[in-house]
């Protein structure tokens, strides 16, 4: 599967919509055994209120979402110039990483919130080109707020955006006081919305209330995180290992793009402190780092038998850990 992605062809991105419908099917043969999740930010509240009840439209847009997110990442990965050719195999694994466990497929706060988490990275990928990138500083910083009230913890990537601006920029003062400007501009323009509606104080409760409630850091894990977890963070250190060893080989943009890569997984994994506890479908959020750190490990191996056979076993513990979940 691999070794098939690995190239550009066109045919490839209806086999990604297949591939994305293949890791989701679960939701569409057991509607039933997905439930809505709580939510408190105010759009997704508003999303999941269109969805209603219906737990196939929920299958649906499940679905669709992760493969856009998909072909973002991927444009991302390409944009960069990190492999010597575009290919796929990032928005394969992009949808093998959102897909991982059963809590991450129903259509939450997280998982609504990554379509901007995408669009804040491939805009990040693209600054170092930019002579002069107000505007798109400032997009970054709008599109941070916007996922936010999607998913309050995705605040925390305002730290990733003042590291890429120290990492891919020189100093320049009136970047930094535009990004703060881009990501204050959705919270006043919904402040004022609720402002005029006298839910204000509502609002920010809603939003902010819940944040660093340490009570609820209790995490138990089922099985499927004690099997897939640890093979999955195998994988990562692995691909640590990889990283580093081959640094110093790399180009300055390629080498650079790798450090935000690994801020960007690093910050969005301990963003749950700004949740109301530890909860399996929050690493959601992570996918989007952590596929393109895999894609960059697997697609680097000499003999990519080995690749093909890492990628078979994850897909496998990912399909029984999902049916196995909902037969019990």
């Amino acid at each position: 599967m691999i070794r098939l992605f690995n190239d550009n062809k066109p045919f490839l991105v209806p086999l990604l919509l297949v591939y994305a419908l293949l890791m989701g099917l679960s939701m569409f043969l057991f509607p039933n055994s997905y439930t809505i999740p709580e939510v408190h930010e105010p759009l997704s509240e508003l999303v999941l209120g269109l969805l209603g009840r219906s737990h196939i439209l929920a299958a649906i847009s499940s679905v669709v979402l992760v493969f856009v997110q998909a072909l973002i990442v991927n444009q991302m990965v390409n944009s960069t110039k990190l492999f010597a050719r575009s290919n796929y195999v990032p928005a394969l694994l992009y949808i093998l990483c959102a897909s991982m466990f059963t809590d991450m497929l129903y259509p939450g706060p997280g998982l609504l919130a990554n379509t901007f988490v995408a669009l804040v990275m491939l805009s990040l990928s693209e600054m170092w080109k930019r002579q002069q990138a107000f505007s798109e500083i400032y997009d970054v910083g709008f599109l941070i707020a916007l996922a936010s009230l999607f998913y309050a913890p995705v605040l925390a990537m305002l730290i990733l955006l003042y590291i890429a601006l120290g990492i891919l920029r020189p100093f320049n003062w009136r970047e930094w006081v535009i990004a703060m400007l881009g990501m204050f501009t959705p919270y006043f323009l919904i402040g004022t919305y609720y402002f005029m509606i006298d839910g204000l104080p509502g609002f920010i409760d809603q939003q902010f209330g819940h944040m660093f409630s340490l009570s609820g850091m209790y995490f138990q894990a089922g099985l499927s995180v004690k099997v897939i977890g640890p093979y999955v963070l195998l994988l990562l250190l692995l691909a640590a290992w990889y990283l580093q060893a081959s640094y110093l080989k790399s180009q300055i943009q390629v080498r650079k793009f790798l450090i935000l890569l690994v801020w960007a997984l690093i910050i969005l994994f301990f963003s749950f402190l700004l949740s109301d506890g530890l909860h399996l479908k929050h690493f959601v959020i992570i996918s989007v780092p952590l596929s393109v750190i895999l894609s960059y490990y697997l697609l680097h191996f000499k003999k990519q038998r080995f690749a093909e056979i890492i990628h078979v076993v994850l897909v496998l513990l990912i399909l029984f850990f999902q049916y196995f979940s909902v037969l019990q």
